[in-house]
């Protein structure tokens, strides 16, 4: 069972600000569609969408079809699985 998610635009979203410590930021977000699970590991009749963070100086997403690299995972405080910045991996999707 694998997750896809779907980027249907490769539109971004430039936020800037100021962080409560005085910082400046700047994040570049990028929507899609992400193709869900149940409880009961049944796939969920709509996909929902998310909003992904892209690295700086990276390019957004092309549209297609997608699923988590391997490298959006690692291992973080007390030894526990956790989900960093999202990388996508193309796939193909078949017709039903």
């Amino acid at each position: 069972m694998t997750i896809r998610i779907e980027v249907k635009s490769a539109k971004v979203v430039e936020v800037n600000g100021t962080s409560k410590a005085g910082k400046p930021f700047h994040i570049v977000k990028q929507a899609a569609w992400a193709y869900t699970y149940d409880s009961f590991g049944e796939l969920n009749p709509f996909p929902e969408r998310i909003e992904m963070s892209i690295a700086d100086g990276a390019q957004p997403y092309p549209v297609g079809n997608y699923t988590l690299d391997p490298r959006s995972f690692f291992v973080g405080d007390f030894n526990s699985l956790s989900v960093g910045r999202l990388i996508l991996a193309p796939v193909t999707v078949r017709p039903a």
